[in-house]
């Protein structure tokens, strides 16, 4: 039974051991996801700034071919300026929604690996006390029939 005992024991801290792994493994993963994420959001903040700085750049030269011209090229700075500031608006909030479901996840799975963790302590304590009442039991039950036998022989002496 002891060598049951050890054997559980050992195989258990062996699961954990994988499981911390496993775990390690995963947030690895996420964070490295999260940096990918921050970098490419950096870039995209850097090709909009440089874009913006082109376009600015581009009306200025421009805006020497005449008031017509500069009008209208003003104009359609400013609605591609919008647009593409449109669009990285939305692909950066897209990207900060998903890193918010990466983070969740993640989250998530913490939290039922704790709770798992949790479960399996319980189960363990349950099966001590189990097996601790059992053998309090069958201390009792020879301690009774000792008492019945002693009981016995000084009612026969």
């Amino acid at each position: 039974e002891e060598a049951k005992r050890l054997q559980a024991e050992k195989e258990a801290e062996k699961a954990k051991r994988l499981q911390a792994e496993k775990e390690a493994e995963e947030a690895k993963r996420l964070q490295a996801e999260k940096e990918a994420e921050a970098e490419k959001q950096r870039l995209l903040e850097e090709e909009l700034a440089e874009e913006q700085r082109k376009l600015r750049q581009k009306a200025i030269e421009e805006a020497a071919a005449g008031k017509l011209v500069e009008e209208e090229l003003r104009r359609k700075q400013e609605e591609e300026e919008r647009e593409a500031q449109e669009r990285r608006f939305r692909e950066l909030e897209e990207r900060q929604a998903e890193q918010r479901l990466l983070e969740e996840e993640l989250q998530r799975q913490k939290e039922e690996e704790e709770l798992a963790r949790r479960k399996k302590e319980a189960e363990d304590t349950r099966q001590v006390l189990e097996d601790e009442l059992s053998r309090l039991g069958a201390v009792q039950a020879r301690e009774n029939e000792e008492k019945k036998v002693s009981e016995e022989v000084w009612r026969n002496v």
